[in-house]
């Protein structure tokens, strides 16, 4: 996944990075350097993908630990 797909599926489910960084337990400027570094870890693309084609709540719910 590359920066520009990470803010397209941002838009899409009304996420900004940084409640993606609270979200996910991160700090916000790890964030910004995954999409600095135009690459983004396994855990963001599954949590994308299930807020995607499930729900956003649906997301919060499988990334808990």
């Amino acid at each position: 996944m590359k920066a520009r797909d990470l803010r397209v599926a941002l838009a899409q489910i009304g996420l900004s990075q940084a409640e993606l960084a609270r979200i996910l337990g991160r700090a916000p400027n790890t964030v910004t350097g995954w999409v600095n570094a135009d690459e983004m870890p396994a855990e963001v693309r599954l949590f994308l993908w299930i807020a995607l084609n499930h729900s956003l709540e649906t997301a919060k719910e499988a990334i808990k630990p």
